[in-house]
């Protein structure tokens, strides 16, 4: 199409320049101290801190936060715009401890936002999902500008110490939605279907994947928001168009292949919305997504 060969044209003769974007949570990366940015209420005595774990792609290490899930609660008042979307999103990871419960269940987490909730649990045994982004957009309603809304992460599961799975939390963001965004609602598992929703504007988009992203996110001419995948390794994936209702699900099945399993594959969104967007298109933020 046109416009994905006049996107390849701009990434290659424009100069790379940082897109901001406004982030509403303190501390989401847990880089800092537990105690900026969140409060923590415990319902058991789960063990809980800072550790590193490969939450960046296949061969990073960042700090996250290490729950053993008894029932711990994080919360942030976050001060965000009315009347517009915000994704809202979080990396997951499970991990088995070396001794574990016969009758050990999966952790479940759920996210806590605007008096609405979403539920993520995993699956019993539990297995490792390296960075696996949970992801969904929300929008908040009131009276001026802003408004202080609630953010709490629940985790809850078996809360033994020394014997229940651990949880990793990371990359708990907050940010305006741009264009069109991406999410997962199903289980990424080889050789299964997995419903990959597309929330936007009504009109076209075209969906991109690829294994890589650009070292910074990069403005171009013409577009509003970012793009963040390497134009050397991506793939036009799909081509559709949002209606009225302005969501899509598209089913994928990604084949069984062994080698595949947690490689990690960046999403991103091109929209093509006039109507919304005057003389220009929009691009989504690039969503991680690994298959298990």
């Amino acid at each position: 199409m046109k416009s994905t060969a006049l996107l390849l044209a701009l990434l290659g003769a424009t100069a790379p320049a940082i897109a901001q974007r406004t982030e509403f949570v303190v501390n989401g990366t847990f880089d800092q101290p537990l105690s900026s940015g969140w409060r923590v209420t415990l319902d058991r005595t789960p063990e809980f801190g800072i550790a590193l774990f490969n939450t960046t792609g296949a061969l990073g290490l960042s700090p996250s936060l290490m729950i053993n899930p008894g029932g711990v609660a994080l919360q942030q008042t976050v001060t965000v715009p009315t009347g517009k979307g915000l994704d809202i999103a979080v990396d997951i990871a499970g991990i088995p401890r070396a001794v574990s419960l016969p009758h050990a269940q999966g952790p479940a987490v759920t996210l806590y936002f605007d008096g609405q909730s979403e539920s993520f649990g995993f699956a019993s045994p539990l297995t490792v999902h390296d960075r696996a982004r949970v992801s969904f957009t929300r929008v908040v309603n009131g009276a001026g500008a802003t408004a202080s809304v609630e953010l709490a992460i629940f985790v809850s599961g078996v809360g033994v110490l020394s014997a229940s799975p651990l949880v990793y939390l990371d990359d708990v963001s907050i940010r305006e939605a741009n264009g069109t965004s991406i999410h997962f609602n199903g289980p990424r598992l080889l050789g299964a279907w997995c419903p990959l929703e597309l929330n936007g504007t009504t009109g076209p988009f075209q969906l991109f994947i690829s294994p890589l992203t650009l070292p910074q996110p990069t403005s171009l001419p013409g577009w509003s928001g970012a793009w963040e995948l390497n134009p050397g390794s991506m793939l036009h994936l799909f081509s559709g168009w949002i209606d009225t209702s302005r969501r899509m699900i598209i089913t994928l099945r990604p084949p069984y292949v062994p080698e595949a399993s947690g490689v990690p594959i960046y999403w991103q969104a091109l929209s093509m919305d006039a109507a919304v967007f005057p003389n220009e298109f929009a691009m989504g933020h690039a969503v991680m997504a690994a298959f298990f």
